[in-house]
């Protein structure tokens, strides 16, 4: 269970909402960061937006960014 409240569909205000949407036209489902960070709308583009330009960057490998991320849900008792 995260220790921020995910944001769903149906409780979402119609700014949220179209955020939840924007991860279903893009990626066939919600991203669980998109449910978090969209308790602040106005963060989500900008976060979006740096991680993207680190990701296109290509300073760290893919699979070392894999392992670093499922080594950091394993730290936090994240089931990722």
């Amino acid at each position: 269970m995260p220790r921020i409240p995910e944001i769903d569909e149906v409780n979402a205000t119609p700014e949220q909402h179209a955020l939840l949407e924007g991860d279903v036209a893009n990626y066939s489902s919600v991203l669980n960061t998109t449910r978090i960070w969209a308790h602040v709308p106005s963060l989500l583009p900008p976060i979006q937006a740096l991680h993207g330009a680190l990701a296109a960057a290509g300073h760290v490998e893919p699979a070392l960014v894999s392992l670093a991320r499922l080594r950091t849900a394993q730290i936090n008792g994240c089931p990722f």
